[in-house]
């Protein structure tokens, strides 16, 4: 699993105190909002990283189709349902590691910091 951080300097951290004050629901969809994004973000970094790269699995494109997301309130996932994709991700004896979900949301984490970034700022204007 992979966390993200999103550093505010203080001046936002007060205008952010001081609109959640005045528009509590506002700020709660803008979270929701964080949440969508950043998920469908990473949903596509890690089809890119499946696609192209040193974690590229593709033989057939059935691990790649069936990578999706899913996020409800607060929460936000990107997996697989191949029931094979843990051993292309971790790797067996015979196969070497592949991480696509690490490399994946990894590559698309600026961009995602990004996103938070200008959904907080219009929410707080």
């Amino acid at each position: 699993m992979r966390d993200f951080e999103i550093k505010f300097d203080e001046t936002s951290l007060k205008k952010f105190e001081s609109s959640f004050k005045k528009y509590p629901s506002k700020l709660v969809q803008a979270g929701k909002d964080i949440i969508k994004s950043a998920t469908l973000i990473g949903e596509r970094g890690v089809v890119n990283a499946v696609r192209s790269g040193p974690t590229r699995a593709v033989r057939t494109g059935n691990l790649m189709s069936l990578i999706h997301s899913k996020f409800s309130g607060f929460q936000g996932f990107v997996m697989s349902g191949a029931s094979y994709s843990i051993y292309v991700h971790e790797g067996t004896r015979y196969m070497r590691a592949r991480p696509y979900l690490d490399v994946g949301l990894k590559n698309v984490e600026n961009e995602i910091t990004l996103k938070a970034r200008q959904i907080l700022d219009k929410a707080i204007q």
